[in-house]
Parts: structure tokens; C-alpha cells; sequence
């Protein structure tokens, strides 16, 4: 696993599951997240809708609703 933004891969403890859209788009009202989601996104196959991204590029898409990255590419 790597994040789809910066290409972060040393360490899975840096990575984050994503929200490609917001969560209240995708349906979801809970703020379960982590391990929860993590687990339920392996029963159903890792459907689409989710992405891998660093927490340093997840606090900022979260933030500003765009990493930094992408504004250089």
C-alpha cells in the first residue's frame, strides 16, 4: 500500500483509508472509522469509493478539499 497522492509507502502506521467523496455522499452517517472501517471494507472486497492516502495528504484534502500535491501536478 502506498498513498495515491505522495507515493508514502515506508510505513502502514503513516497511511490512512479515505473517503473519495465525503461520507454523507457514500451514505455513511457513523464516525466509525480505523480498524471498523478497515474490516468492513475487507468483507465487501474493497469497493470502490476509498482510497489510500498518507495523513499528512488526508489532514490536508480534509482541511482545504485538495492536498497541496494535487496543485502541483
Amino acid at each position: 500500500m502506498a498513498c495515491v497522492c505522495c507515493g508514502e509507502k515506508l510505513s502502514h502506521k503513516f497511511l490512512a483509508l479515505d473517503h473519495i467523496t465525503s461520507k454523507k455522499k457514500m451514505g455513511q452517517t457513523g464516525t466509525k472509522g480505523g480498524d471498523v472501517l478497515y474490516s468492513r471494507l475487507v468483507r465487501e472486497g474493497f469497493p470502490k469509493g476509498y482510497q489510500t492516502l498518507c495523513h499528512n495528504c488526508n489532514a490536508a484534502k480534509g482541511e482545504t478539499g485538495i492536498c497541496p500535491h494535487q496543485l502541483l501536478k
